[in-house]
């Protein structure tokens, strides 16, 4: 569905849509760079919404535009003031400026066969982490991966064709082929990192409770948490996430956030917090 953006010229935000490629018919350029397409609104679109029908999901559209040039300068919303060159990046330049819809359903066989690469699953098989499946609206590869005799979540930023892809593939293989010694350092890191903070949580909770709880040590705070998933967007960083250890009537050690812990497989654990 389309979205606001950023302030135009009449003061309002442009809507946009997120495109999955396009073919210019003017100069047979084919993109298939996942991009944004935007467009200014009259008042009586934006105050009515109903240019939020204009364009519908996985549908081939003829539109006259402009596409995306690159910048010399940065654009005047700008408020980290970064360089321009930050903003001359895939995403923006695989872009289009809409100024009239021609057609829909349109026949053009490139962005047919786009659409039809989004809704075909891609598989990968490692050896090492089984069975991958590639998430098109998310962009990442996700699998259930064997994580010391338990299922793990995995999830992997990356695009199939991407020079990235094998090199981060690699790296979480390394991780699972070490998973021992990382499972250890991840739980003491969280652990030494997060002990006071729970026994201050722990602190609120028996202030009103009539049967009071323990303090939690380092050593029982390590063996509780319960590694569910692990997340990279490519090199050697991920983040490793922990259920609280709420099972089993056991006291959930921060009530049900998640512990997480960032690390890099050359420089080790980095940090840890809550989330959720």
């Amino acid at each position: 569905n389309a979205a606001f953006h950023s302030m135009g010229d009449n003061g309002y935000s442009p809507a946009k849509l997120i495109i999955l490629g396009y073919h210019d018919l003017t100069t047979g350029r084919k993109s298939s760079e996942r991009a944004r397409m935007d467009w200014f609104l009259t008042d009586y679109e934006r105050e009515s919404g109903i240019y939020k029908t204009y364009f519908e999901k996985l549908t081939v559209y003829w539109v006259e535009g402009f596409p995306a040039k690159i910048l010399t300068e940065p654009p005047y919303d700008n408020p980290l003031d970064l360089p321009a060159d930050s903003f001359n990046n895939p995403f923006r330049l695989g872009g289009i400026y809409v100024t009239e819809i021609l057609e829909k359903d349109a026949q053009d066989e490139f962005a047919r066969g786009l659409i039809n690469a989004y809704l075909t699953p891609k598989t990968f098989h490692s050896e090492i982490l089984g069975d991958l499946t590639y998430n098109s609206r998310r962009e990442s590869f996700e699998g259930e991966c064997d994580w010391l005799g338990n299922k793990i979540s995995l999830l992997i930023y990356s695009k199939p064709d991407s020079k990235e892809f094998a090199e981060t593939l690699g790296n979480m293989e390394r991780l699972w082929l070490g998973r021992e010694r990382w499972d250890r350092e991840l739980r003491e890191f969280a652990a030494k990192d997060m002990t006071v903070s729970a026994n201050e949580w722990l602190a609120d909770y028996n202030y009103d409770a009539e049967e009071k709880l323990p303090p939690i040590t380092e050593e029982a705070f390590a063996k509780r948490i319960v590694l569910s998933g692990i997340l990279t967007y490519g090199g050697t960083e991920f983040t490793a996430y922990f259920d609280d250890g709420g099972m089993n009537d056991a006291h959930a050690i921060f009530f049900g956030h998640t512990v997480t812990v960032d690390a890099d497989l050359e420089k080790g654990c980095e940090s840890a917090d809550l989330m959720g």
